[in-house]
């Protein structure tokens, strides 16, 4: 005999309202480290520009920072680490040996305060390594 009955099936039922929690604060965390991230830990006052042209870093970028330390001499910085200025063109050339496939750039953070003839010493330094600088300015 044929079974007039209707057999009630039940589907499987996948519950995603905590998967939109997780997926919030994921997005949360991301953007809160991702606004977080500093080019460099020195504080450099570095001068102003009129120009507010965004210049996109390489892939290969060097961070150089120029201050004067608490007695008054110039210090020179590679992102955080103390570098002899002397020793500056040879650490330049072996980053650009390191990384041949990309091109290295130094982004220069200066002291507004020191002399003009300290930058055209690092931009020469830069140019003799066969590398581009840039100038951080503040807009």
């Amino acid at each position: 005999m044929i079974s007039l009955r209707k057999t009630n099936k039940q589907g499987a039922h996948v519950f995603t309202e905590a998967m939109n929690d997780i997926m919030f604060f994921l997005m949360l965390f991301f953007i809160i480290v991702a606004t977080m991230k500093s080019t460099s830990a020195i504080k450099v006052p570095v001068p102003k520009s009129g120009n507010n042209a965004l210049v996109t870093p390489s892939k290969n970028e060097l961070v150089l920072s120029v201050v004067k330390d608490a007695t008054g001499a110039i210090a020179y910085y590679i992102k955080e680490s103390p570098i002899d200025p002397e020793a500056l063109a040879a650490f330049i050339m072996a980053e650009k040996q390191k990384h041949p496939e990309n091109e290295t750039v130094v982004m220069i953070r200066m002291d507004k305060d020191l002399p003009l003839q300290n930058l055209v010493d690092v931009m020469s330094v830069t140019s003799k390594a066969g590398v581009k600088s840039l100038i951080a300015t503040e807009k």
